[in-house]
């Protein structure tokens, strides 16, 4: 049986669980997916893929999967390029852009709340309609950063049926 573990990260804490075997792994690793308070250690992001290999005792296959709409995701893909010299990395980036295609409003300003960070912006009519369009760009933009950096980037569409055929593609080619 093959030892899984997992780094769970945001931007600000990362909590790791080392590769080991078994059901209860298994649980133990979801946990931490769906809770990152347990004992997470401060991170500095920049520096994500040195937190990795510190993790890591042996060749490993990294999986990460993100929206990738951080400030930082340009150079954490460039950082997570270092890992390829002694481990096999695989970016995952959940398209959101679809998330940011909202519904036309009459009003002149809209009070928008990031989920991940808790801060409020206000949005003027022009730029929430920009939102969607600026989105795909930027994740699009890190798709041929993730290439020069010679790691492969899966986008993964938030359709169930063309999910599946999508991923089925990438690791046959």
């Amino acid at each position: 049986q093959d030892a899984v573990g997992q780094s769970v990260f945001n931007q600000k804490a990362m909590g790791a669980e080392s590769p080991r075997g078994g059901k209860n792994n298994v649980l133990e690793l979801l946990e931490l997916y769906q809770d990152l308070t347990y004992p997470a250690l401060p991170l500095k992001i920049e520096n994500l893929s040195a937190a990795i290999s510190g993790e890591l005792r042996r060749t490993s296959l990294v999986a990460v999967v993100s929206d990738w709409l951080f400030p930082e995701a340009e150079g954490v893909i460039k950082s997570l390029g270092e890992l390829r010299a002694h481990h096999d990395v695989l970016l995952f980036m959940a398209d959101s852009s679809a998330a940011f295609r909202l519904p036309a409003v009459s009003a002149g300003w809209i009070a928008g709340k990031d989920i991940e960070t808790g801060l409020t912006k206000i949005f003027s009519l022009k730029e929430l309609q920009r939102i969607f369009e600026q989105s795909k760009s930027y994740q699009d933009h890190l798709l041929r950063e993730a290439e020069k950096a010679g790691l492969e980037m899966l986008v993964l569409s938030p359709e169930k049926e063309s999910l599946y055929a999508e991923i089925l593609d990438f690791f046959v080619e």
